[in-house]
Formats: C-alpha cells, sequence, structure tokens
C-alpha cells in the first residue's frame, strides 16, 4: 500500500480525513457550476466536439476532473477494504493485526461511504445548477449544438424526395401495404414505371389502348403509371396496371442481402397522378405489391432503395431527363420499414375538416380535410371541374374548380382553386373559390356541399375494397364516412356497400349522402382574408444547447397553415468551422441539410373560459439524428416564404420570435421563450408586439436570423443562403476569438 494511504488508514480519524478532503472538491465543484456572468452562447458550447480539438467550457473539463479525482477516491476506498480483509485472513489469531484490519475496515467502509455520496450530491448540484443556470440546457455545454433559427423572406431548399409511406425505420407495417414515394419535382415516370398494359395518351389526357407503334412495334406517346380494362369491369392490378421497374425501385427483404444468388425483389404495380392540368406533370409514385408482403409467423424488415446511375441503368429521373441523384454524393436513397403478421382491414375516416360542417371561410381559403391515417393518392388527388373525370371528392358546382392534392405525410388533401383573384403578400398569384354573386357584394355568401366517396367493397364482412373505386387507406381499406372511429370499426347490421353512383357522377343526391360517404357543408364568404402568418413559437429554443439527438423540432405558426407549403422548411447543419480536415468522418460537408419531413396538426386556441376561439398550425419536424457520431455541431432551422396560410399569404416578411436569454424559462421537461403576436386589423396592417424579430419589408432587409443570446440580435439579409452564411461565418469567429487554452508547461526540474 501507498505510505500516504497507510497513514490514513492507521490514524482513529482517518474518516474525517477523508471528509475534509472530499469537502473542498465538492465545494469547488458547486463554485464551477455557477457561471459567473451571461456569456455568448456559442463562446461556451462545447465546441471542442465538434472540432475534435479540446475546445470546451473550462467549467465542464473542471466537472469531469472532480468526477475523475473521486473515482480513484473510491477506488482507493475499496483498495483499503480488500487489504483490512487480507490482513485479518492472515493474522493467525494475532490480536494485533485483527485489531488493526478491522479498524481500517471500519474507516474503509467509511471512507467508500462517503466518497459514494459526494459522487452523488456532486453530480446533482452540476445537473440541477447546470439546468438553473443553462450550462447543461439553454447556454450548452457537454453535447449540445446551438438551435439557431432563420425566417426567411426569400428562399427556398428542397431535397430530392420530400416524403414516402411507410415512413423510415417504421415498425408493424400491415402486410397488405402499398409503397408511396413523393418526388421534390415532376420526374419521369417512364424510368420506374414498365408500361405493360399498352396505353398510351389520349386527346383528352386519359389513357387508351387505341394507340399508334413505332418501326419496333413500341407503343407511341405511352401512359405510364395507369390502369386500364379494356373489357371494363373491376381492375386486377396484376393484369391492368402498369408495373414496377425494379431496375429503378428495388424492394427486398434485408436478410436476403446476405444469401447467395440473385437478390429477391418484390414485383409490383406502379401507378402515378399527373397534376397541375400537366399531362406530363407527376410526383408521387404508388406501389402495390402482387403479393402480401412478410409472413405469418415473424416481423421482416424490408428495404426500399431508390436507385440512380448505375453502369448502363439511368435509375430515376427528372422530368427534364437528367438523373435525380446526379451529383450526389451517395447516388441512391433507402429506407426500411417493418412488416407485422398481420393483415389491416380497419378503414380510414375523416378526422378534421377546414372549415368545419356548418362553418365559414374566406374564399381565398384553402379547403382542407385529415384522414385518420394515411390514404391512398390515387384515390383522393385529382382535378375537379367540368372537364375532368375526377369525382371521388366533389363539390355542389363545378364552376368550384380546382385540384385536390394531398400533402402531410399523405393524411391531409388540400383543395386549391383555380380562380385568380389578385395577388398575395409577396406577389405571387393568389386564387379564390367560387361564388355565384358579384365581386362587389361584400355580404354575399356561397353555399358548398362537399362529398368523398367511399370505395366499393369486395367482402361484405369486411371494408377490404375494390382497387380505384374510390377512396382507401393504404391497405386498400374503404372510406368510413361516419365521423366516430367505434363504429367504424363494426357494422352494426347496417350495409357498407357503397351508395349506388348517380347518372351524372358530379350530382351530389340524398342518396349519395348516405354512409359510408362522407358529407359536410359551408359557406364561403365573399370576403377576402388578408392576415400575414409568422412564426409564434418554437422548440429548441433560440440557442439553445444540450439538444438531444432526437430532440423534436417544433414550428408553430400563428394560423391554419397550406400544409403542402410546409415542406418548404429545411433543417441545415453545420460542422461550426470550414477546415475540419480529419476530425469528420469521410464525406461530411461544413454546411448542408440533412434529412427531415414534416408532420402538422391544426391546434385548437383556448381562451380563458374553454371557449375554442380559433386554431393554429404545428409543425413537427421529423429528422436524422442530431449530432452523428457524437459531434456537436450548429443547427438552424429555416422557413421559407413560399411557406403560406391557409389564407395563401407568404411568410413574408419573415416574423418569429425575439427574445433575450433572461426571459427563457425552464418548465418541466423543457425551455419556454416568450412567444411572438402580432394582431392585424381589418386591412391586414399588423401591430407587431415586443418579442417579435423587427424585419423591414425590403429586398435587403426581409430576412430576420435569429440569436437568442444577445439583446435584440437580428442579422438582416435578403435570403436564406445569406442568412447561413452570416451566421456559419460567426461560429468560426467563435472558434477563432476562443481557441483551446494553450497546454501549461512542465515547470523545471
Amino acid at each position: 500500500m501507498l505510505p500516504w494511504a497507510q497513514t490514513i488508514v492507521k490514524s482513529s480519524s482517518s474518516w474525517k480525513r477523508v471528509f475534509i478532503f472530499v469537502l473542498p472538491v465538492f465545494l469547488f465543484a458547486a463554485m464551477f457550476a455557477i457561471p459567473v456572468s451571461a456569456q455568448d452562447t456559442l463562446g461556451t458550447q462545447d465546441v471542442g466536439n465538434a472540432i475534435a480539438l479540446g475546445g470546451g467550457d473550462i467549467r465542464v473539463v473542471i466537472m469531469k476532473i472532480i468526477r475523475a479525482l473521486l473515482g480513484l477516491l473510491g477506488i482507493v476506498a475499496l483498495g483499503i477494504n480488500v487489504y483490512a480483509g487480507f490482513i485479518i485472513m492472515t493474522s493467525q489469531g494475532q490480536e494485533e493485526k485483527i485489531t488493526t484490519g478491522k479498524t481500517m475496515l471500519r474507516n474503509g467502509v467509511i471512507g467508500l461511504a462517503i466518497i459514494l455520496m459526494s459522487f452523488a450530491i456532486v453530480q446533482f448540484v452540476i445537473t440541477a445548477l447546470g439546468s438553473a443556470t443553462g450550462l447543461s440546457g439553454f447556454l450548452g455545454g457537454g453535447r449540445g449544438p446551438a438551435a439557431m433559427q432563420t425566417f426567411a423572406g426569400s428562399g427556398a431548399l428542397g431535397d430530392t424526395i420530400t416524403d414516402h409511406y411507410p415512413f423510415r425505420n417504421q415498425a408493424d407495417v400491415p402486410r397488405n401495404t402499398q409503397i408511396v414515394i413523393t418526388f421534390a419535382q415532376p420526374v419521369d415516370m417512364g424510368s420506374m414505371i414498365v408500361n405493360t398494359n399498352n396505353t398510351c395518351w389520349g386527346a383528352d389526357g386519359q389513357p387508351t389502348n387505341n394507340c399508334q407503334q413505332n418501326a419496333d412495334g413500341e407503343v407511341e406517346n405511352p401512359y405510364f403509371g395507369d390502369c386500364f380494362n379494356p373489357n371494363g369491369g373491376r381492375i386486377d392490378p396484376a393484369q391492368h396496371c402498369d408495373q414496377l421497374n425494379t431496375e429503378a425501385i428495388r424492394i427486398f427483404k434485408v436478410r436476403d442481402l446476405e444469401a447467395d444468388g440473385d437478390l429477391p425483389l418484390v414485383n409490383a404495380a406502379a401507378m402515378t397522378v399527373y397534376e397541375d392540368g400537366d399531362e406530363r406533370n407527376a410526383f408521387t409514385l404508388v406501389i402495390k405489391p402482387l403479393e402480401a408482403l412478410g409472413d405469418a409467423i415473424d416481423d421482416i424488415t424490408y428495404t426500399v432503395d431508390v436507385m440512380g446511375e448505375d453502369g448502363d441503368a439511368r435509375g430515376v429521373l427528372w422530368k427534364t431527363g437528367e438523373g435525380v441523384f446526379d451529383g450526389d454524393r451517395d447516388g441512391h436513397y433507402d429506407w426500411s420499414f417493418i412488416t407485422d403478421t398481420t393483415f389491416d382491414f380497419v378503414p380510414p375516416h375523416i378526422t378534421r375538416t377546414t372549415p368545419s360542417d356548418g362553418g365559414s371561410i374566406f374564399r381565398n381559403t384553402i379547403v382542407q380535410m385529415t384522414f385518420s391515417e394515411p390514404v391512398n393518392p390515387l384515390a383522393v388527388q385529382g382535378q375537379f371541374g367540368a372537364q375532368s373525370p375526377f369525382h371521388n371528392i366533389l363539390f355542389h358546382d363545378e364552376r368550384a374548380s380546382g385540384e385536390w392534392k394531398i400533402t402531410n405525410g399523405y393524411r391531409t388533401v388540400e383543395f386549391i382553386p383555380d380562380i385568380p383573384c389578385g395577388q398575395n403578400s409577396c406577389g405571387q398569384s393568389r386564387y379564390c373559390l367560387f361564388v355565384s354573386c358579384g365581386e362587389n357584394d361584400q355580404d354575399c355568401t356561397e353555399q358548398y356541399d362537399t362529398l368523398v366517396r367511399t370505395a366499393e367493397l369486395t367482402n361484405p364482412e369486411t371494408f377490404e375494397a375494390a382497387f380505384g373505386t374510390g377512396v382507401t387507406d393504404m391497405a386498400s381499406n374503404a372510406l368510413d364516412g361516419r365521423s366516430d372511429p367505434a363504429v367504424a370499426i363494426s357494422h352494426d347490421g347496417e350495409s357498407q356497400d357503397k351508395p349506388p353512383m348517380a347518372v351524372d357522377r358530379k350530382d351530389i343526391t340524398d342518396a349519395q349522402k348516405a354512409a359510408d360517404n362522407f358529407y359536410f357543408t359551408f359557406k364561403v364568404k365573399n370576403q377576402l382574408d388578408l392576415r400575414v402568418p409568422y412564426i409564434s413559437d418554437m422548440r429548441p429554443v433560440i440557442d439553445q444547447g444540450n439538444v438531444a439527438a432526437d430532440e423534436p423540432v417544433i414550428l408553430d405558426f400563428s394560423m391554419g397553415m397550406r400544409y403542402g407549403t410546409l415542406k418548404n422548411i429545411s433543417l441545415i447543419e453545420d460542422t461550426g468551422r470550414p477546415d475540419q480536415g480529419d476530425a469528420l468522418p469521410d464525406g461530411i460537408e461544413d454546411v448542408r441539410p440533412i434529412w427531415h419531413s414534416v408532420r402538422t396538426v391544426q391546434i385548437d386556441d383556448v381562451n380563458g373560459d374553454g371557449q375554442v376561439i380559433g386554431d393554429h398550425t404545428r409543425s413537427n419536424v421529423l429528422h436524422r439524428e442530431f449530432g452523428p457520431n457524437n459531434f456537436d455541431f450548429y443547427y438552424y432551422t429555416a422557413v421559407s416564404s413560399s411557406v403560406q396560410g391557409v389564407n395563401q399569404n407568404c411568410l413574408y416578411p419573415g416574423r418569429g420570435p425575439a427574445y433575450e436569454e433572461a426571459e427563457v424559462v425552464r418548465a418541466a421537461d423543457r425551455f419556454i421563450a416568450p412567444t411572438c403576436d402580432i394582431v392585424f386589423d381589418d386591412n391586414g396592417v399588423p401591430d407587431i408586439g415586443e418579442h417579435c424579430s423587427p424585419v423591414q419589408v425590403d429586398a435587403a432587409l426581409d430576412t430576420a436570423c435569429m440569436r437568442g443570446n444577445v439583446p435584440n440580435d437580428v442579422r438582416k439579409t435578403d435570403n436564406i443562403a445569406s442568412c447561413i452564411d452570416a451566421l456559419e461565418a460567426e461560429s468560426i469567429r467563435v472558434f477563432i476569438n476562443n481557441p483551446a487554452p494553450p497546454a501549461e508547461e512542465e515547470p523545471a526540474p
């Protein structure tokens, strides 16, 4: 045993000495857990983790040293107990050795207990004071990126694929599911679909089998992504639908990757919807496997691999003919999901409409319907109007023309009217719902009857539906138009068959209003909603540190939003400086967008009496983990001006919360900051609250780059890119201005 340890254990008052030694360590930890003054948040981030150098907060370093010393003392105390036991066991009855051993053992146990309590107290103080002062929370510390925010008045960022179903790593996916992929731009469906039913574009913009053939016997002007039964009647996806090009989209069981021989791929029908009145404008691919996925015994993991150019195979192409992954480092996009052992026979139902049944809206409002689960885009997307064959979602009058589009993870459909009615807040064309009265008649209202058609059933005992006959979910269950989901699961002796179609498929008759169709009414006021949306609240708060890898990113908007535009929310990852060298894994860029997808819900606004006085949109930005490979990075949340409210007005100018560090408080498990509140008068003129970013409607000053640790610290630029450049440059300056302290020189011998 070391001489100093022998001195301690032989002393009858050694526990006092241990306590006297540990107490200053405890007080030292408490002292350094309290920052002496509020500092620049970026200056106190654990920059060392981001750049693989020792540039961490000195308080964090000292805390780690204290914990290490306490751990060393614990080892010493344990060694004392072991040595005491050894003395007793080898005493051979000598009373002096037995007494010495007992004394050492007693003092060692007391010392170990004091050390363990001290360690627990120090850890508690570090955690508690860190949270109270912001060291482990608002001011960062530990493994925490600075979640900077931007509110953009112009510019946009996008991804190759904006959404897909099933979602990444989704479990318990039913075996009878379909797979859906939505791209950010129009794609060449011929690069993913094989025209096996030999249809072409007809003069009316619909598929036909009356096609011309070229010299090679191939169909001219082929129609990719349709189902066509030349004899009429029900559709068999294996016979009547185009098929998936498995060289462009590969679906396979993960376990088959390790098997010998060719990789077994899932064969499937492949369909699409052409949007925006353009017969070549397609964003969404719907894949229907020809056989059920998975099996009845085990959960099975599948991978969907969207391929880029690979040798002679071009992979998936944009509408322009360029590869969707040209210039991308990975050259493809894949994700996995897990099927369970069961089939889904539970029908979808509509959970919310905007407006509500019997409600009223302004004529520049986007009509929305949200379902209880993702639904098949083929059934709910399409042009509505006198010349359109789409009749799954109807209005009372064909003059109310426009297009239904799916969004929000395939749970919400929105109706985009096509009647021009001026410009929105950022100079884009605005479109309004049809009203039969004159434009100047401000007191006029138009009643809208709305019908959503369910699909025809193939089994009277379930909601299993015939393909392509009406609204279904991703497992081909027909819509149940009743609002009570408990009733929707059982038939209660009622006929669940689709009501007979009216002679005019666009006509809403009384018979059509029966279950299982969904019917509601609302009124359209001959007035315009002039409010401009803004961000009222968000999580994480500005400049929050110690953000978990799976931390939810939540944005609360001031009003109901047009969900389809919320894909223009971006998450940007910044490593902290441009010359990382070998400090980061290969392929990691200095600043780049990370994978994310937006899910949105509508939140009721309630007054003090519990009455609903309005609603607003809350967006949850799902994302891949923050700080991969245990690096600490900075993150920017960028919201483009192309994000629109339900009234089609843009987020322009880009306003959002602005506050000082001292105004942030911790409540329960998260930080809460002041919200941004703006009041608009009848003419749309805003009265801006004190906690809103002071953005000006000026091309050079319309983007607010927010930081919360410096009072009123608002950078004003004219687009997202310059905003991010400014924040990135600042994070670089932090590294330059706060380098790791030089190592202390060894004292001369």
